[in-house]
């Protein structure tokens, strides 16, 4: 009689491990670029807090969206850092968190989230025009 409750309470232990693991395992989530420019993606794993060791490098090309993952490490998370390519000059560094993931120039991306990239024109103190990124993450 007892047999039966353990057996049931086990196998649900079991399965939640199982669904832990799994999730934690590779995160996988999705950018979209919603803006005119590519878009370069440097995915980090999730333990990495300095964001030395590049996992990989991928690009987005504009009005495009792409989906990635990286080694959690327990963590459940990526780190990714996010560049506009500039085709006139030097790159962009946009979509950093303010939080000290990996000096600030990266952000964390859990499971199943999405980044959605937009741009918006605005003008400078002197009336220059200039682009301004928006980083949502959903």
């Amino acid at each position: 009689m007892l047999l039966k409750p353990m057996i049931s309470l086990s196998l649900a232990a079991m399965a939640g491990l199982f669904l832990t693991l799994s999730a934690e395992a590779k995160p996988k989530f999705t950018v979209d670029n919603e803006t005119w420019e590519d878009v370069r993606i440097e995915i980090y794993n999730g333990d990495d807090p300095l964001c030395k060791e590049d996992l990989k490098t991928k690009t987005v090309a504009d009005d495009e969206s792409g989906s990635f993952t990286c080694k959690g490490s327990g963590t459940g998370k990526c780190k990714v850092k996010i560049w506009v390519i500039n085709p006139f000059g030097k790159d962009d560094s946009i979509c950093r968190s303010k939080r000290n993931t990996c000096s600030g120039r990266a952000i964390k991306m859990k499971d199943g989230a999405t980044l959605k990239i937009t741009e918006e024109d605005v003008r400078g103190s002197n009336g220059e025009r200039k682009v301004k990124y928006n980083c949502e993450i959903g």
